[in-house]
C-alpha cells in the first residue's frame, strides 16, 4: 500500500492495479486491431453504432423485438448488429429471408455454439443445436423419416382428438359454474399433454416436470454473456448460473433415464413391446426400435441420442407455475411472448333457435 510517511508507493499495490487497468484496455485494443485489419467491413450491410467489447448488446433493452424493430425502420430491412464479438444478421424482411432460408441455405446452414445447448442438450447433441455435419444429417433424418413423418404424425390423430375432448370438457364445465377460463393455461396444459402422450407415452399433470421444464425455459431465454464475449464466460460460473443449470440439467436427465427404462421394461427379450398403451406408439418406443436395427450401421442411436431428440420437443408449463412462484414470459426476455395479461374468456352455452 502507499507509504505517506516517506511518500513512496508499495510495488504489492503498483502490480494489481497495472493488472486491472491493462485487462480494461486489452479488449478495447484487440477491437480496435480487429477494425484495422478487416478487410471485409466494406461489404457488410448497415449497423447502428457500436461500443468496443460489447458491440450492441446495451442498445437491446428488455423488449428486445421492439428494438429491432426500431432499428429495422431506421436501417432497413437488412443489418448487423454486434453482441459482443459475435456479430448477428438481422433480417426483417421476407424476400430476403426466402433467399437465406431457401436459396443461400448452405451458407447460413450452421449454428452457433451456446453454453445452455451444451448443457442441457447433451453437448448440443439434438437436431435443433447440433452444428452441420455428418451428425446432424443423421438425427435430422431420424426425425423427418420415423418420426414426424405424415404416417407417425396421423398415428398421433387418436391422442390430439382426446386431449381436445378433455379440452371441451373443461370448457362445458366452467359455464356452470360462471368461472372465466384461463385461456392461456388451457391451451398450454393442452399442448403439453397432447406432446407428454405422443413423445413418452402419458400424461404428467403434476409438478414432475413443472418445476424443471420452467427452469429450463428460464435458463435458454437469459442471455449468457460468456457466449458474445469469451473472455468474461467465468461470470457464469462465479454468478452460479452455470451451476444452477446443471443442477436442472441432472433433474431432467434422471427424468429421461426413468422414462427410458420404463419402456424398456415394456419390451420382451426379443425387444418387443408387450401391453404398451399408449407407449407402444410414442416416440420413446420408435427410438428404441431405431437403437435395435442401428446396430449394424454405421451410425448407432445411444441413450444419449434418444434423450437429447425426446428433448427437442415444444415441451410447455402446465399452468404456468414454478413451485410456489408465477413464471410469466409475458412481454419479456425468453423463448416466446406472450401478453402481459393472460387471455380470460367466460364461457357460456350456446343454444340454436330452430325457425
Amino acid at each position: 500500500m502507499m507509504n505517506f510517511l516517506n511518500g513512496t508507493i508499495s510495488p504489492w499495490f503498483i502490480i494489481p492495479m497495472l493488472a486491472f487497468f491493462i485487462s480494461l484496455a486489452f479488449p478495447t485494443i484487440l477491437n480496435l486491431l480487429s477494425k484495422l485489419n478487416s478487410k471485409s467491413a466494406k461489404n457488410l450491410p448497415p449497423s447502428p453504432p457500436k461500443l468496443p467489447v460489447i458491440g450492441n448488446l446495451h442498445q437491446l433493452g428488455n423488449l428486445t423485438h421492439h428494438t429491432l424493430q426500431s432499428f429495422a425502420q431506421t436501417y432497413g430491412p437488412l443489418m448487423v448488429l454486434h453482441f459482443g464479438k459475435v456479430p448477428v444478421l438481422v433480417v426483417s424482411n421476407a424476400e430476403a429471408a426466402r433467399e437465406i432460408l431457401k436459396n443461400q441455405d448452405h451458407v447460413f446452414c450452421n449454428r452457433p455454439h451456446r453454453k445452455m445447448f451444451d448443457i442441457f442438450w447433451y453437448g448440443s447433441r439434438d437436431v435443433a443445436s447440433a452444428p452441420y455435419g455428418h451428425y446432424w444429417r443423421q438425427v435430422k433424418s431420424i426425425c423427418v423419416l420415423h418420426l414426424l413423418s405424415g404416417k407417425k404424425v396421423q398415428r398421433f390423430r387418436r391422442v390430439r382428438e382426446e386431449e381436445a375432448m378433455i379440452m371441451v370438457e373443461k370448457v362445458m364445465e366452467s359455464c356452470g359454474s360462471l368461472k372465466a377460463v384461463n385461456l392461456t393455461d388451457l391451451f398450454s396444459d393442452v399442448t403439453n399433454d397432447i406432446v407428454c402422450r405422443s413423445v413418452i407415452g402419458r400424461r404428467y399433470e403434476g409438478s414432475v416436470l413443472r418445476g424443471p421444464m420452467s427452469m429450463l425455459e428460464e435458463f435458454l431465454g437469459a442471455s449468457v454473456i460468456g457466449d458474445y464475449i469469451p473472455w468474461l464466460d467465468w461470470v457464469g460460473r462465479v454468478n452460479g448460473m452455470y451451476g444452477r443449470a446443471k443442477c436442472v440439467a441432472k433433474q431432467l436427465d434422471e427424468f429421461l433415464d426413468e422414462v427410458v427404462d420404463e419402456h424398456v421394461r415394456m419390451r420382451n427379450h426379443d425387444g418387443d413391446v408387450v401391453n404398451g398403451g399408449d407407449m407402444q406408439n410414442d416416440f420413446v418406443d420408435i427410438l428404441l426400435e431405431i437403437q435395435k436395427t442401428s446396430s449394424t450401421t454405421d451410425f448407432q442411436v445411444d441413450r444419449t441420442i434418444m434423450k437429447a431428440l425426446i428433448m427437442q420437443f415444444d415441451w410447455t408449463v402446465p399452468a404456468g407455475v414454478v413451485g410456489d412462484q408465477t413464471f410469466c414470459l409475458s412481454e419479456t426476455t425468453g423463448l416466446t411472448v406472450h401478453r402481459k395479461l393472460p387471455l380470460l374468456a367466460l364461457a357460456s352455452p350456446h343454444v340454436k333457435s330452430s325457425k
